[in-house]
C-alpha cells in the first residue's frame, strides 16, 4: 500500500525529515521522496505500540511498522483512554435503556381481549380511574367507565375491570423497570467493551 501524501527528506542516504507536511507531487525539491508503506499500521495494544521505520532504497523510501514496548506513562494513558471510552459507551447504553423502557411502556396492553393504549398520559388516566373505582367499591357506590380501546371501539368497564386494567398496566411497568435494571447491571459491571450487552435485544419482549 502506497500513501502518496507521505514524503520524507533524504540527505547523504539518511532520512533527515519525516513527515513533510504540505509537500506535493511536482514540487522541485530533489531530496524529497514519497514514502512507500507496505501494509497498514497494526493496532496498538496496551503494552505494544508501533512506529514507522524508514529505509532509503535508491530514490524510494520504504516504511515498515516496528513494534515497541510502551512506557509506563503510555500504558497509564492507554488505561485512562480505554476507561473513558468504556464509560462513555455505558452512559449511552443506559440512556438507550431508559428510552427503550419508556417506549415499551407505551406499546399498550391486552386486557379482556382488547388492546388498550398505554402512553404516559393514558397510564395516568387509567390509574386515576382505578382509584375512583376502588373508592366506589369501598363506599358501595355504582361505577361504570367508558374507555376507548386502541381500535377506537368504546368499552364499558365496571369497577373490578377498571382496577384490573390498572393492575395490569402497573405489572407491565414494573416488569419493564426490573428488566431494564437487570440489563443496566450488566452494562455497569462490564470491564471491557466486548462484555457490554446488546441492550435492545435484551429489552425486547419475548415472542
Amino acid at each position: 500500500m502506497k500513501y502518496e501524501s507521505l514524503f520524507a527528506r533524504v540527505e547523504n542516504g539518511e532520512v533527515t525529515q519525516f513527515p513533510i507536511y504540505g509537500y506535493h507531487h511536482g514540487a522541485s525539491d530533489e531530496n524529497v521522496y514519497p514514502v512507500k508503506v507496505e501494509k497498514a499500521r497494526p493496532e496498538d495494544s496496551r503494552d505494544i505500540g508501533y512506529k514507522l521505520n524508514l529505509k532509503v532504497d535508491g530514490k524510494e523510501i520504504v516504511g515498515a511498522w516496528e513494534a515497541y514496548e510502551k512506557t509506563e506513562s503510555q500504558k497509564a494513558m492507554w488505561d485512562s483512554t480505554q476507561e473513558y471510552e468504556l464509560n462513555t459507551k455505558k452512559d449511552m447504553l443506559i440512556t438507550m435503556l431508559n428510552d427503550a423502557r419508556e417506549s415499551l411502556s407505551a406499546t399498550g396492553v391486552v386486557f379482556d381481549g382488547m388492546r388498550f393504549q398505554t402512553k404516559e398520559g393514558d397510564r395516568q388516566k387509567i390509574h386515576l380511574a382505578a382509584q375512583s373505582a376502588l373508592v366506589s367499591k369501598v363506599t358501595n357506590q355504582p361505577f361504570s367507565k367508558e374507555w376507548i380501546a386502541e381500535d377506537n371501539s368504546v368499552v364499558s368497564l365496571d369497577a373490578d375491570k377498571m382496577i384490573a386494567l390498572s393492575e395490569l398496566v402497573t405489572k407491565r411497568e414494573e416488569e419493564l423497570v426490573f428488566r431494564a435494571k437487570a440489563v443496566k447491571d450488566k452494562v455497569r459491571s462490564a470491564k471491557t467493551e466486548s462484555e457490554l450487552p446488546d441492550v435492545m435485544a435484551e429489552m425486547r419482549d419475548s415472542e
